[in-house]
């Protein structure tokens, strides 16, 4: 329990380790007494103790969850409801001697399954006999371990960075919440809030249409076919636009009619071209204008390295 919910803190973009990230030490300090068999419950319990922070619960039915880009689940379950001829009792946990007279074992467990951009899973358990730093599995290998029984094994889920306040450069809509909008106007469409409005504002362009033209039952068909692997999830890339900070400035300055807010924005234009020519003449006497450049954001892959234990 405590190893697939301390990966999948670190997936959300957790860091605050005490004993360091996948450490031995870690482990059992986030484990306190609750060594072997700990519930989700307790494993909340000691994570709300140690990080001051929590997994969410799952906010939707598994299947669904597990069709939905970027998020880490805790799944708990039992060995003995995987397929036992499947590749996961095999290939991962070793069991190559098991048939429908011989079950596998009955024992409660708790895994942690990432569900990558590209429509796949990836199934982490240190535990496993062979080691399983993100073997690729299905739906239906998940929702057997589960039992398909939420309330009696239940699940835990984090959406990528989400302690870290990132995220990825996209954003991700089931196509399905598009179908109620069928038949309204791209104009509508654009000003509805998040990302229901990004994605139309995404699209209208690829789909030809205008804001003056209504969103058709082809049109979301199109949308549909976009998904990966058969995911109802696609991706919305969110464009950054860099005239945003000036608007949201004249937005809070208030309306350009006003006199005064010319002054105000006259001023912080002014300020800003003074600093400009400062910092040049300043590195001009140093004999280093062309050193001056901007400073540009390091971006690291993690890697998640799994603890040993349950």
């Amino acid at each position: 329990m405590f190893s697939a919910y301390a990966m999948a803190l670190e997936y959300g973009g957790f860091t605050n380790f005490p004993a360091g990230i996948n450490t031995a030490a870690e482990r059992e300090g986030f484990a306190g007494p609750f060594q072997e068999g700990a519930t989700t419950a307790q494993a909340d319990t000691q994570a709300k103790a140690r990080y001051g922070v929590t997994l969410d619960n799952l906010d939707t039915d598994l299947r669904s969850a597990l069709k939905r880009p970027n998020y880490a689940y805790v799944v708990t379950g039992n060995y003995k409801n995987l397929s036992a001829n499947s590749n996961l009792a095999k290939d991962v946990y070793g069991w190559n001697n098991y048939d429908t007279s011989n079950p596998l074992p009955s024992v409660d467990h708790a895994v942690t399954v990432i569900t990558n951009p590209d429509g796949t899973l990836s199934w982490l358990d240190p535990t496993a006999a062979q080691g399983s730093s993100g073997v690729n599995v299905t739906i239906d290998d998940v929702m057997k371990f589960n039992g398909g029984n939420v309330s009696d094994y239940p699940v835990k889920q984090i959406k990528e960075k989400a302690f870290s306040g990132g995220g990825t450069d996209d954003e991700y809509v089931n196509v399905q919440e598009l179908d109620p909008y069928v038949g309204k106007t791209f104009a509508e469409l654009n000003a509805q809030p998040g990302v229901i409005g990004q994605t139309f504002q995404s699209f209208m362009g690829s789909l030809g249409k205008s804001p003056s033209d209504t969103f058709t039952a082809e049109d979301a068909a199109y949308i549909r076919g976009l998904g990966k692997n058969g995911s109802d999830w696609i991706s919305v890339i969110v464009p950054s636009n860099p005239l945003d900070a000036l608007g949201k400035m004249v937005t809070i300055m208030g309306s350009l009619t006003d006199p005064a807010n010319w002054i105000h924005i006259s001023a912080v234009l002014a300020g800003g071209l003074l600093i400009i020519f400062a910092g040049y003449i300043i590195a001009k006497d140093l004999g280093a204008v062309d050193a001056v450049q901007p400073p540009q954001e390091a971006k690291q892959a993690a890697t998640i390295v799994m603890m040993k234990g349950a």
